[in-house]
């Protein structure tokens, strides 16, 4: 789902990136491959690897071999990282920009604002492309790293109360309207396929006035807690994001330095 998305994403192009090569070294060598073998392999350090290895398998890309305790790809995995390559190579500009929403932009921003028109501009940019040729699994992932932020920052900033219609004039059952027109036109049709098209939330018009219908309105009110809670915690998922990102979008820590260095 999305939530899993906005998680995982950053986690999957770190593994394309750095560990998918040497994992399948070690499977044509043995049929498997330890955390720790390919950690040495990959010249990883064990510990960020071994957080992204139980992530890929969390989420079906990889999967491990109890008789002999390590990784090998799964079918979806294959197809996954394929697929990323793919998306990679017809975009220069597809990992960087992602990784960009988690190192720049992270929630919860306004509506407008510089973070927003980095998630929309890259919804616009890439999202019809990971549609056209990626698997449903991955795309669905890659839909919630744009989308869940997104969301957030319309629950942090429309809270509860209003989206419950205790206030803006409404009451429980109206629908909500929400003003987008300070949005430039291309931001404003790319909100719109996020909430209309993709969500169903309900609508907007052509001067950016967003009418969510009332069952919008229920079905955010029924995410909006946990959403909010999201949101109030995101500056430290976002320092979080930080350490896991910093570097251009390499993980610090993830290469080993010196030899002397120890794994925490």
């Amino acid at each position: 789902g999305i939530v899993g998305g906005w998680q995982a994403v950053p986690l999957l192009l770190n593994f394309s990136s750095h560990m998918l090569s040497p994992l399948r070294e070690c499977e044509k060598r043995s049929g498997s491959c330890s955390a720790q073998e390919l950690s040495d392999t990959a010249a990883l350090r064990p510990g960020p690897a071994a957080l992204v290895l139980r992530t890929c398998e969390a989420l079906g890309f990889i999967e491990s071999d109890p008789a002999s305790r390590g990784y090998r790809g799964a079918v979806e995995g294959g197809r996954c990282f394929d697929d990323l390559d793919s998306l990679a190579a017809a975009s220069a500009s597809f990992g960087p920009t992602l990784l960009s929403l988690y190192a720049d932009a992270t929630p919860p921003f306004g509506i407008p604002s510089a973070a927003a028109s980095l998630h929309l501009e890259a919804w616009l940019q890439h999202r019809n492309a990971w549609h056209a040729s990626a698997g449903e699994h991955l795309a669905t992932l890659l839909d919630g790293a744009i989308l869940l932020p997104v969301l957030i920052s319309i629950a942090y900033f429309w809270p509860l109360s209003v989206l419950a219609g205790s206030t803006s004039g409404g009451s429980r059952g109206e629908p909500l309207r929400i003003e987008f027109s300070a949005l430039r036109r291309p931001e404003r049709v790319a909100l719109e396929e996020m909430l209309s098209g993709e969500l169903k939330l309900g609508f907007m018009d052509r001067q950016g006035v967003f009418t969510m219908s009332p069952e919008g309105v229920r079905a955010l009110e029924q995410c909006c807690r946990p959403l909010c809670w999201l949101a109030a915690r995101s500056k430290a998922l976002g320092l979080f994001d930080k350490f896991l990102l910093a570097g251009g979008g390499a993980i610090p820590g993830f290469h080993r330095r010196a030899s002397t260095d120890d794994d925490e």
